[in-house]
């Protein structure tokens, strides 16, 4: 069984190439579906605090004991290099998770 995803768009209406990078980056955390159940994906608009663009992407996971948790958070100008970043820290931290037997 795979990995369920929630999008949720803060600030902006969001896009489908924003809804495919998404899913592409979903992928990284395939090694760890046994472990889980949903991955929950933030993504806020913080541009109009400043002149420039720039998102915050925060990614939580429900495990399959059913505890959420935030697993990582970035902010970047790109929204898809927010992404990016938010899944390549969130499977650091489930690897320590699962290391440590967190997970």
């Amino acid at each position: 069984m795979g990995i369920g995803m929630q999008i949720a768009y803060l600030g902006f209406p969001g896009s489908s190439s924003i809804e495919a990078e998404a899913a592409v980056q979903l992928l990284r955390l395939h090694p760890y579906s046994t472990y889980l159940s949903l991955c929950r994906l933030e993504i806020e608009n913080l541009s109009h605090l400043l002149e420039n663009r720039l998102y915050e992407v925060r990614l939580e996971i429900e495990t399959s004991a059913h505890r959420l948790r935030r697993v990582s958070c970035c902010v970047r100008h790109s929204v898809e290099e927010a992404i990016q970043c938010a899944f390549r820290l969130a499977v650091r931290a489930l690897g320590i998770m699962l290391a440590h037997g967190r997970l």
